[in-house]
């Protein structure tokens, strides 16, 4: 038999302990505060039934319908749910310690306060979930799609999650402390494994404080170029932390930043958080166009003045090239050979020939005034005339790249003159 009780309406508290309902149609039934304990309900269809505080606990549900059911506060601990279909359902204070949910699809279940510890989730669909705070203590989330789920302050301590997906996932604050995991999936498509040694993915993951920053529809040059001051800014507000950049990842809706805060104390973190939102929000004031000028002239302060000089000095020994096609401000360092012989190419007059041709062939799109380009060009004869002598002066050099550099400082519509100037200053900043 295969009872038909579509909307039915059950006492409450009515005993169908061990009760037989396989494939039961059990649609819309209402059947909260019932008591389900050890019942046999595998193929049942119970989509959209209400089973508010029901007792199913070790109840067979495997493979059974529960499409959009309400089961708030259901104690559903040890039953058997494999391959069950909770889509859009409502677990919210349900108790599903030591359940049995392999391979169920809980797409848009809401599971606030939940309780999952213990519970079997292998190859489950808990994709796209919000799983903030829950305790998944010892749960086994072998080959789990938690991709674009919010782990953010979960518990997963001796939980095992070799073979879990985990692309785009918030993770700041999860707890990870003896997690079994030999290998998880972070791309998309989970084609591509990354293994882990024996306690080696709690060592690289396990957090407890981090500050994620969302930079909405990406994170520009001029965002990311500022973010080591951000970082440096922060520490230098709370003295005796420790802060470090984790990653600058893709995320839903943008460019997710993670930065890992040490040893702050929950006061210290707090307001760590909120003055990097404060110092986030100043960047994007300037994601303006019109405001390049100002961009310019913070990462010329930050970078160029301060930060490329100190390299330059440190690797003095070593061979330095530029790439004018690379991208803005490349620099590409050979250490593949360093010795008392090396030389700075940056200063042959061949690398700096190179740079003016490249400069002089694209000088019809950027965007000049005709002053302008007067200028550009008659810098860039007189750099090239100086560099045809045996032994060229190098103030007359610099003079010439100097202007170079200013025309193009005054050009900040042009993107490609933009692109120009970093490596110019590299240039200037040896020829000193």
């Amino acid at each position: 038999m295969k009872p038909d009780l579509r909307g039915a309406k059950l006492v409450a508290k009515a005993p169908l302990s061990g009760a037989n309902l396989c494939d039961a149609d059990l649609q819309g039934a209402s059947l909260s505060k019932t008591y389900l304990t050890g019942a046999r309900l595998s193929r049942a269809m119970l989509a959209k039934a209400r089973l508010s505080y029901a007792r199913i606990s070790k109840a067979n549900l495997s493979g059974a319908n529960l499409y959009s059911a309400v089961l708030y506060g259901a104690n559903l601990a040890h039953a058997d749910l494999s391959g069950v279909d909770l889509s859009w359902a409502i677990l919210s204070s349900a108790d599903l310690c030591g359940a049995n949910l392999s391979k169920a699809t809980l797409r848009g279940a809401r599971l606030s306060c939940t309780r999952l510890s213990r519970a079997i989730l292998s190859e489950a669909d808990l994709s796209k979930l919000d799983l903030r705070g829950l305790n998944f203590r010892g749960a086994d989330l072998s080959g789990a799609d938690l991709r674009v789920a919010n782990l953010q302050s979960t518990r997963l301590d001796g939980a095992t999650l070799t073979d879990a997906k985990l692309w785009e996932t918030l993770r700041a604050g999860w707890s990870v402390k003896r997690v079994a995991c030999a290998r998880v999936f972070w791309d998309k498509d989970a084609k591509q494994p990354t293994e882990y040694a024996d306690g080696e993915f709690e060592r690289h993951h396990s957090e407890q404080q981090v500050i994620e920053l969302l930079y909405k529809g990406g994170i520009s040059r001029f965002e990311l170029n500022t973010l080591p001051a951000l970082i440096h800014h922060l520490g230098n507000i709370r003295g005796g932390c420790v802060l470090r950049l984790k990653s600058v990842e893709d995320a839903p809706g943008g460019t997710k930043v993670s930065i890992v805060v040490e040893e702050a104390g929950i006061t210290g973190f707090e307001e760590l958080k909120q003055r990097a939102f404060q110092l986030q929000s100043a960047q994007l004031e300037l994601r303006d166009e019109k405001r390049r000028r100002e961009q310019l002239e913070i990462e010329k302060a930050l970078l160029l003045d301060t930060v490329f000089p100190r390299l330059l000095a440190a690797v003095g020994t070593k061979t330095i090239t530029v790439s004018p096609s690379a991208p803005v401000g490349a620099i590409i360092l050979d250490s593949s050979h360093v010795d008392v012989t090396s030389h700075q190419t940056i200063t042959d007059p061949a690398v700096i020939e190179k740079l003016l041709q490249d400069i002089s062939s694209q000088r019809a799109t950027f965007q000049l005034r005709a002053e302008q380009l007067t200028n550009l060009e008659k810098a860039i004869e007189t750099v090239q005339i100086e560099l045809r002598e045996t032994r060229p002066d190098t103030s007359i050099v610099r003079a010439g790249l100097n202007t170079i550099r200013n025309v193009f400082e005054g050009a900040v519509g042009s993107t490609i003159a933009t692109a120009w100037w970093p490596a110019l200053n590299q240039l200037l900043q040896t020829l000193r």
